[in-house]
């Protein structure tokens, strides 16, 4: 009987322990919610602070996101627990993170039946936002206009505090991107 190589029974096991950790993060990966997963028809749901810091902290170097999305969990655990004035409820800040890294930043108010924002980047371009049933509209979808005749949708759904949350849009020009708002989920 021939002596098995000793390499080869290494090389095995770490395939065999490497083949176990795919399969673990792939299947963690698809427990987590992605921005796919989100049903927007929903009023709210459960969303994690880490997500808050993957919508923040998209287009940072590589070098520091880890610090980024570890800075906005931060933020997002001292500040949730605060219980700030009603009127945190209905207005905050307000953030549109574009796909190719364009950052806007500004502020929004609603009611129940009601909403608009306001944002701007770093060049001072300007994007708003609104939906009123006041109005007519049928649904809670933002009628995105910016400075330059670019228009778009946005949709958002609350956590399930009500005061912060997450959404996704996406313009006639084909540029997309995600939302974050609120006191606990964007630092000011």
């Amino acid at each position: 009987m021939k002596a098995l190589n000793p390499i080869l029974i290494v090389s095995a096991r770490i395939v065999s322990v490497a083949s176990i950790l795919v399969l673990t993060a792939l299947m963690l990966g698809c427990s987590t919610q992605s921005p796919k997963d989100i049903d927007y028809d929903l009023a709210a749901t459960n969303i994690k602070p880490y997500e808050y810091g993957q919508v923040l902290c998209h287009g940072v170097a590589m070098a520091v996101r880890h610090t980024c999305i570890t800075r906005a969990m931060q933020h997002y655990r001292e500040r949730v627990r605060v219980d700030g004035p009603p009127t945190e409820a209905t207005q905050g800040p307000f953030t549109m993170v574009f796909a190719d890294g364009d950052f806007y930043v500004g502020r929004y108010v609603s009611d129940p039946f009601a909403a608009s924002f306001s944002a701007r980047n770093a060049r001072g371009q300007h994007c708003r936002g609104r939906y009123s049933a006041y109005y007519g509209d049928k649904e809670a979808i933002f009628k995105i206009r910016c400075d330059d005749g670019i228009t778009g949708r946005g949709n958002i759904i609350l956590d399930l505090g009500g005061r912060n949350g997450l959404g996704e849009f996406r313009l006639n020009n084909g540029r997309h991107g995600r939302i974050a708002f609120g006191y606990a989920a964007v630092e000011i």
